[in-house]
């Protein structure tokens, strides 16, 4: 009888810390800020915010039109760009909301016509623990009339990058 009781003690006391330190990995997982906010547009711009430097890339990769063939190279512009705290918040704010709550599409277009793809990193890369969200939108036409979120991030970056259209 006072090994069952023992037994019966070990197992319980096993089970309460097994639980327990689940729990505290759920939290710190929760409490990660994040690092890196990537917007893909048109295959062709790419956007990279970081939450831990000034400055974030601009890349635009020119690959050609239908009416002018491909280059052998694919050319690709690099432009650094700055925001503030408060504007790198509030790209992550409304880029979380649109993969939170993704939209319908009003209307659709060809495959290739209107890609959007937003990623969000946190974390540090590949450490243990490290987690990304992402969404892609493809064949909406123009992405950045999709939803109000959507129109708040294009005036954002639009803003920031003068030369960008999409």
């Amino acid at each position: 009888m006072k090994y069952v009781a023992l037994i019966v003690f070990y197992i319980s006391l096993l089970m309460n810390i097994g639980c327990n330190s689940n729990n505290t990995t759920h939290t710190q997982i929760q409490s990660l800020t994040w690092s890196t906010v990537t917007v893909l547009s048109e295959e062709n711009t790419c956007i990279k915010i970081d939450n831990y430097d000034d400055s974030s890339t601009v890349e635009y990769h020119y690959h050609g039109t239908i009416f002018i063939p491909k280059p052998k190279k694919t050319k690709i512009d690099t432009l650094r760009i700055y925001f503030t705290m408060a504007e790198k918040d509030s790209l992550f704010n409304i880029i979380k909301d649109i993969i939170s709550n993704p939209v319908k599409p009003k209307r659709e277009c060809l495959d290739f016509v209107g890609d959007l793809k937003l990623s969000i990193y946190y974390g540090g890369y590949k450490e243990p623990g490290s987690y990304s969200q992402s969404a892609e939108y493809s064949g909406v036409c123009d992405w950045d009339s999709l939803s109000d979120k959507t129109i708040q991030l294009h005036r954002i970056l639009k803003r920031k990058i003068k030369w960008w259209q999409k």
